[in-house]
């Protein structure tokens, strides 16, 4: 038996009761009538950080861009994408806004807490990531975090081919989803995967970096703390004046297609391709293009329905509003005494005062990419900023369009000068300022221009265009020596139309297309087709169906772009069906 004073022993419930009301009746006399304060709301998951030490970031050569290396500074990065549950913990903080709801959104899921949150905008994932202790990594440190320093990994995991083990992708399960996904003709891997849609954290494990990072291959794309600015060339508008290209060096689309080519990225997801290659040849609208600010994105996601989407080259740029179901994020942290490496790169704030990123001097500031891209490039206020005209020279907008003169803190084109110094008037022939635009004013701007004289034969003037007038400005143009486009067909363009125009031309030797019929070169002998290069590299090396094939897995081993790969023939094209044997 045990006694009351015991402290081993219960306490009867009449005392507990008893006890309970005096502890009331002592907080009303006291006034404190309140509940006492709930403890605050914190993250999960910042221990689990890993260190990523100092080092490179290899980004492979694809399409239009060489490899290069970026250094980065010793950072510590999420083991794994934030999940919904921490999002939550975010929003019941009031540090976050809840996210988007929707067909295959996470949020308020409650059997989706451990997946990864999506429908997030880069501005929601920068304020988890800032209450978390951290930040969102910048594109280098994703690329270092994934494949490292050079470029052994085509994968995060390495080089064998994605599967369920290693990568969240779209598999066959992902097909019946909705309408957009049943359109894709095959997946990245054969068979099916557990997860339609996002899958929880941790648990594809196989996939993990050299560096212990998971989910870098699938499962979502991630928003970056690296942002672009997205200009349109002046050749760009040319071939499509809706389209937006990018700017030099940041100028990468999506995943590279198996010859070598940037497939298509467009502004909202990656669930299906336009597949549009309308007016491949351009026409003569070269209507001057806005910059648009940009994001960039990494990674691939469950919803990819290539391969390449897990690889070293894939890129995606969307606006910073995007809100996907198949995009989220994870954070990253600087080590102690490199607070400001990667923002002094971007933003030119290159000095820790202990608690920000400050720009202590114009050069540091003149270095930055907000400077080539935004003309911030004065320090004013530990801030990089643009305050006059010379920052206006220094941006790649004055440079392509003429936005070289500042007004009411913009970028603008300020008098003819500033078109005569830009590629608008050096490729487009838009050499005088009129109203706010540079346009054509002269036959001698026509005839001085790249683009429009050299390239495609437009040499004459005629209404504020520069138009084809003459044999002779066709074939002295280079599309002359490209596809034979050597004569005069109207003003607007220049055509093949002889044999002799066809088989000079580049068309011929690399396509086969020696021929001119209806005024294109076009294939019309097999012996043409084994002579291109067009056979050599890609194994079209036989006419089938007027144009240049190839007929046989044979074709398709003598291909370089086959070399040390695995291929299929695949309607008469040779398709690299693994990046290595």
């Amino acid at each position: 038996m045990t006694r009351l004073g015991d402290p081993a022993a219960p306490i009867p419930r009449r005392v507990l009761a008893g006890l309970g009301a005096l502890s009331v009746a002592i907080a009303l006399v006291a006034g404190c009538d309140q509940p006492p304060p709930k403890a605050p709301i914190t993250p999960r998951g910042k221990t689990d950080r890993v260190q990523i030490p100092a080092g490179g970031a290899f980004f492979p050569a694809s399409g239009n861009w060489g490899e290069y290396h970026r250094e980065v500074a010793t950072f510590a990065i999420d083991r794994h994408e934030v999940t919904t549950d921490q999002y939550a913990r975010c929003v019941a903080a009031q540090a976050c806004t809840p996210a988007k709801r929707g067909d295959h959104c996470n949020a308020r899921r409650v059997d989706r807490a451990d997946h990864p949150i999506n429908c997030v905008d880069r501005a929601q994932a920068e304020a988890y990531c800032g209450w978390a202790g951290g930040r969102l990594p910048t594109e280098a440190e994703w690329q270092r975090a994934a494949f490292g320093d050079g470029p052994e990994r085509f994968f995060a995991w390495g080089k064998a081919k994605p599967d369920p083990s290693r990568a969240n992708l779209c598999g066959s399960e992902c097909t019946d989803q909705s309408p957009i996904m049943r359109l894709r003709v095959w997946g990245p891997y054969e068979g099916t995967d557990p997860w339609p849609t996002t899958a929880p954290v941790g648990a594809v494990k196989a996939g993990a970096s050299a560096f212990g990072i998971e989910e870098l291959g699938g499962n979502v794309r991630e928003w970056t703390g690296s942002t672009m600015l997205q200009q349109m060339f002046p050749e760009v508008c040319v071939r499509a004046p809706d389209w937006h290209g990018v700017a030099p060096r940041k100028a990468r689309s999506g995943a590279p297609d198996d010859k070598g080519n940037d497939t298509d990225d467009d502004d909202d997801d990656d669930f299906e391709d336009d597949g549009d290659d309308d007016d491949a040849e351009g026409s003569l609208d070269d209507s001057p293009c806005e910059p648009v600010e940009r994001a960039i994105v990494r990674g691939g996601s469950f919803a990819a329905r290539d391969l390449h989407a897990a690889s070293h080259a894939y890129f995606w740029h969307p606006h910073s509003s995007s809100q996907e179901p198949d995009l989220g994020f994870r954070c990253a942290e600087s080590a102690p005494g490199t607070e400001c490496f990667a923002e002094c790169s971007q933003t030119g704030r290159c000095s820790w005062d202990g608690n920000q990123c400050l720009a202590d001097s114009d050069e540091s500031c003149r270095r930055s990419d907000e400077c080539e891209q935004l003309g911030h490039c004065t320090a004013v206020d530990g801030a990089c900023k643009l305050t006059d005209s010379d920052d206006c020279r220094a941006t790649f907008g004055c440079q392509t369009i003429g936005h070289c003169s500042y007004r009411d803190g913009d970028c603008v084109v300020g008098s003819s000068v500033d078109c005569r110094r830009s590629h608008a008037c050096t490729a487009h022939a838009r050499c005088l300022l009129q109203g706010e635009d540079c346009v054509i004013s002269s036959a001698d701007d026509c005839r001085q221009s790249a683009h429009l004289c050299k390239e495609l034969g437009a040499c004459g003037f005629d209404r504020g265009d520069c138009i084809v007038v003459s044999d002779e400005d066709c074939s002295a143009s280079k599309r002359c020596q490209e596809d034979g486009s050597c004569t005069m067909l109207n003003e607007q363009n220049c055509r093949p139309k002889t044999d002799a125009h066809c088989r000079g031309s580049a068309a011929c030797r690399k396509l086969g297309r020696c021929f001119a019929r209806k005024d294109v070169c076009t294939e019309l002998e097999d012996e043409d087709c084994a002579k291109s290069e067009n056979c050599r590299t890609y194994g079209a090396c036989h006419l089938q169906d007027d144009r240049c094939t190839a007929t046989s897995q044979a074709d398709c081993q003598k291909a370089a772009i086959c070399a040390g790969k695995r291929c299929r023939l695949s309607d008469g094209e040779c398709e690299v069906t693994a990046p290595f044997p």
